[in-house]
């Protein structure tokens, strides 16, 4: 699209970075997961993890390598 005419309003900046530590809390709440994730361990900075209803009976056992991590929900899983 044509930026020309501008009323104001710009163009947003996206902001890409491979630096995963800098994710501190991930909410995945509400979507059907049937399986613990197994990349999260990668996400090294962690403090807050929500998969409440969802479908997950067993966690990764990667989730151990969390350091940063204080709070787990696991709540209403089947």
């Amino acid at each position: 699209p044509s930026w020309s005419g501008n009323i104001g309003l710009t163009r947003p900046t996206l902001v890409r970075t491979t630096d995963v530590s800098m994710i501190s809390v991930l909410d995945l709440r509400n979507n059907q997961i049937s399986s613990f994730p197994t990349w999260l361990p990668q996400l090294t900075g962690l403090q807050e993890v929500y998969l409440s209803n969802n479908k997950i009976a067993s966690i990764h056992e990667g989730l151990y390598e969390l350091n940063d991590l204080r709070e787990l929900w696991l709540d209403n899983n089947q």
